[in-house]
């Protein structure tokens, strides 16, 4: 291979290793902790147990939607821990693109109260994982993700948790036998 078609060819993977620019727009709720955090592609835009946020003239025209997520705790169909309203629509000043307004309402350790609105109300329960609760893709470079996670501790967590006690509590007998 002469040394032309060697650097033609590094110079194309180089080149196909450079990202390209996206418009893919990743907004998070993480409720994991004690102050309840929110990011947008990774960048931290509020916090607290209550936040109100906007995101004015995304790129690309996405779904739209006006909804309010009741987070229950697992196993209860009444103790919600947490509320989330989301609004996607088009904006109207920019043709194109897409406002969302993204609300967030924690129970800061006590349950939350709210008035049912079944035309707008979706219950989902915690699972202490990322859920995502809105997504459009309108093509390979232009998206949008909403997702949430919560404080609800995950079955393996608790299992280790479990197992851990009880390796205690045995190893405390066995030196009481001994």
């Amino acid at each position: 291979m002469s040394l032309l078609n060697r650097i033609v060819l590094v110079m194309s993977v180089a080149l196909l290793t450079i990202p390209l620019a996206s418009a893919t727009l990743l907004i998070s709720i993480d409720d994991e902790s004690e102050s309840p955090v929110m990011t947008s592609n990774d960048t931290v835009v509020d916090q607290g147990e209550v936040m109100n946020d906007s995101f004015i003239a995304i790129e690309g025209v996405f779904t739209q939607v006006n909804v309010r997520f009741i987070v229950v705790e697992p196993s209860t169909t009444n103790v919600v821990s947490d509320i989330i309203g989301l609004q996607v629509s088009a904006d109207p000043t920019h043709p194109g693109t897409t406002d969302i307004f993204l609300g967030f309402q924690s129970d800061a350790e006590s349950p939350l109260t709210y008035v049912p609105n079944p035309g707008l109300d979706e219950i989902i329960t915690e699972t202490g994982a990322f859920q995502t609760i809105y997504s459009d893709k309108l093509s390979a470079d232009l998206s949008l993700n909403i997702q949430f996670a919560s404080d609800a501790p995950e079955p393996a967590t608790l299992a280790l948790l479990g197992i851990g006690v009880a390796g205690i509590g045995f190893a405390r007998r066995r030196a009481k036998l001994i």
